[in-house]
């Protein structure tokens, strides 16, 4: 329950599962605040082979942790398959106890590395989460980096 005035953060979990291509939901919130629900739409683009992406690659594009991890590292690269520099931002964290570090810059036609840690937590604890980036090119292109360690048990 919240006061009133107050707010809070709403997470929704969108899973890919088998979908591809252009995937649009539309969840609904009820709320007191009006009798009809708001409705969230949800737009994606799903790219079944993650390596055709442009115009960058994540390698690797899903981030997976090992059962049973509380601290530890992984670190991914970007590939900038056009020949301008990009500037990489994160639009959407995956929220308290994973951190998420990305490149100031990857340089055109280059590689640059970031990193995604996970803090000190519940080590059977299963972890569902992603970060999307914004790129600074025309079509500010996002991407969206899933992160999973699956439930010790």
């Amino acid at each position: 329950m919240l006061a009133v005035g107050d707010s809070t953060t709403l997470e929704i979990v969108f899973s890919t599962g088998h979908y591809t291509n252009e995937v649009v939901k539309a969840p609904s919130i009820t709320t007191n605040e009006r009798r009809q629900p708001r409705v969230i739409r949800i737009k994606s683009n799903i790219v079944k082979e993650p390596d055709s992406a442009y115009p960058i690659m994540i390698q690797p594009w899903s981030i997976e942790f090992a059962s049973g991890t509380i601290a530890d590292k992984v670190e991914f690269t970007i590939t900038n398959k056009a020949t301008t520099p990009l500037r990489p931002r994160m639009v959407s964290g995956p929220g308290s106890g994973v951190t998420v570090s990305l490149p100031s810059v990857i340089p055109g036609s280059g590689s640059a590395t970031g990193t995604v840690r996970l803090e000190h937590r519940d080590p059977s604890a299963a972890i569902e989460k992603s970060v999307t980036i914004e790129l600074d090119d025309a079509a500010r292109s996002r991407f969206t980096i899933p992160i999973h360690r699956p439930k010790q048990g």
